[in-house]
């Protein structure tokens, strides 16, 4: 209870996109998407980053585990229309992507689309996939742990950063002249 009131109680960043339903009235790939994306927000939410510890999104979101629960549902890539397992779960990195870019997570592995997605900005999106390979990797590079919270409720997929922002009052029973000598 102490350390997640001292260790997570700053929000340091936060992003969101919406799961937007296709033009065509008869298709369903929104409500298959609705589906993985609230499985992939379920095992993101409060994963807790240690300080220069990487996260592997993919491989948090285990979607081709013989255990996993994702369904066949449309992405967009490249312009072309396709199927995949966990289709839907870039929206989840995408969300993450941009609450990294303003926190302490440092991004190393991101492949972006190649044209601007239904749920975001081209340039500030994030393209996964388990059958291409497709990851976003991310590094703590702050010095106390983070947590990441992910929620998925009316159809908006919200990703937020927790971790500790340091105040001269966190160090005011000390005295610091005398813990110097």
């Amino acid at each position: 209870e102490f350390f997640e009131r001292v260790l997570f109680r700053d929000r340091l960043s936060d992003a969101s996109n919406i799961n937007k339903a296709e033009d065509d009235p008869e298709a369903d790939s929104k409500e298959k998407r609705d589906i993985n994306i609230a499985l992939a927000a379920e095992k993101l939410d409060g994963y807790i980053l240690l300080s220069g510890e990487s996260l592997s999104l993919l491989k948090l979101l285990d979607v081709n585990s013989s255990q996993s629960r994702y369904i066949v549902a449309r992405e967009n890539f490249t312009g072309l229309e396709a199927e995949y397992v966990g289709g839907g779960i870039s929206q989840v990195a995408t969300a993450l992507y941009n609450a990294a870019l303003t926190s302490n997570l440092k991004i190393d592995s991101r492949t972006s689309y190649t044209y601007a997605p239904d749920f975001g900005l081209l340039g500030f999106d994030a393209y996964v996939n388990a059958a291409t390979g497709a990851d976003l990797v991310l590094t703590n590079t702050d010095p106390m742990p983070v947590r990441i919270n992910a929620s998925y409720s009316g159809d908006r997929i919200t990703v937020t950063v927790t971790g500790t922002i340091f105040r001269p009052s966190d160090f005011a029973d000390l005295d610091l002249d005398e813990d110097v000598k």
